[in-house]
């Protein structure tokens, strides 16, 4: 990890870390996050049955040495102390994005600091340098590549490849959605980590179902009478870590659409050598089936994700 290079973002504030008066010494923290499984234990089992994991927040130590240069290095490094102490300052609902580019990968992950940010005395190297250690925080443990992807789902989409024998433009009313697509999650890199998107079904459209083929996994909103959206309304289903929430464009929850055995809680994109449920293994390709009724060439349902991963 020798070309590592990190670059935090916060805001207008960009500082490179490894680079321009600091260097990076040291670092911990970018492999894979603190793992802990789940178990139960029956009254008179031996040992424990395994029945899941999560893993904890990532916690990244970083150690710089800033070292003041030009013709007053003090006011120089004094500046660098002032950057580091603006970039990395606490805030609420506000977290520094590190940038992290090794190997010609791209990868970023978003926390705040934790701890202290103090330079002791016995860290003064010289006239003009010093160590700092620093502690940064993840929320979220997955490191991902900031490159947000979009995959759209249309009656263009299902369109596509047909030869149409009729003049352009043509008139097209109401119509059934049904368009299959596949999604090769990462590439098909085995250090990915589950993706959980965001997916917004904007209308004309009723009863919608968004699937994929491959986990078994669905969002069926055919409950009460089916959901049926207009043209300009649509839903954001947002699956991300702490969320699990589906939403109108006015805020309020659609959820009660939602038919039994719908999967809001678990719906994702699955990485290479995932086990599925039907006992084979994932190889990175999620196929993505969108139906639905009363659609348009105004409706669409996009999904937005990142490529993540469980550490360098």
């Amino acid at each position: 990890m020798s070309d590592l290079r990190i670059v935090a973002k916060v805001a207008d504030e960009r500082l490179l870390l490894t680079g321009s008066g600091i260097t990076l010494l040291d670092y911990s923290g970018l492999g894979m996050a603190n793992v802990r499984r789940l178990s139960e234990v029956g009254p008179f089992q031996l040992g424990e049955t395994d029945l899941d994991y999560r893993q904890d927040s990532r916690v990244v130590m970083l150690k710089l040495g800033l070292t003041g240069r030009g013709r007053d290095p003090l006011l120089d490094l004094e500046n660098l102390r002032q950057r580091l102490m603006t970039v990395f300052r606490p805030r609420v609902g506000d977290p520094v994005a590190l940038t992290l580019t090794t190997n010609g990968r791209l990868l970023q992950l978003d926390g705040n600091l934790e701890g202290l940010m103090d330079v002791p005395m016995r860290d003064w190297v010289g006239y003009a340098d010093e160590v700092m250690a620093l502690t940064i925080k993840a929320g979220d443990p997955r490191l991902y590549d900031p490159r947000l992807r979009t995959v759209s789902f249309n009656i263009v989409t299902a369109l596509a490849g047909w030869s149409i024998p009729w003049p352009i433009p043509w008139s097209i009313g109401e119509s059934i959605l049904d368009v299959t697509q596949t999604v090769y999650y990462a590439n098909g890199d085995k250090s990915a980590a589950e993706e959980y998107p965001i997916i917004r079904i904007a209308g004309p459209i009723y009863a919608p179902v968004v699937e994929n083929l491959t986990t078994g996994e669905q969002l069926a909103f055919t409950a009460e009478g089916g959901l049926l959206l207009e043209p300009g309304d649509y839903v954001d289903i947002n699956l991300g870590y702490g969320f699990k929430t589906a939403v109108n464009q006015l805020g309020a929850s659609v959820e009660q659409y939602l038919s039994d055995g719908n999967d809001l809680a678990t719906w994702h994109l699955a990485y290479n050598t995932e086990l599925l449920s039907d006992g084979s293994r994932c190889d990175g390709n999620n196929v993505i089936r969108v139906t639905g009724v009363g659609a348009t060439l105004s409706t669409e349902v996009t999904m937005f994700y990142y490529n993540r991963y469980l550490g360098l």
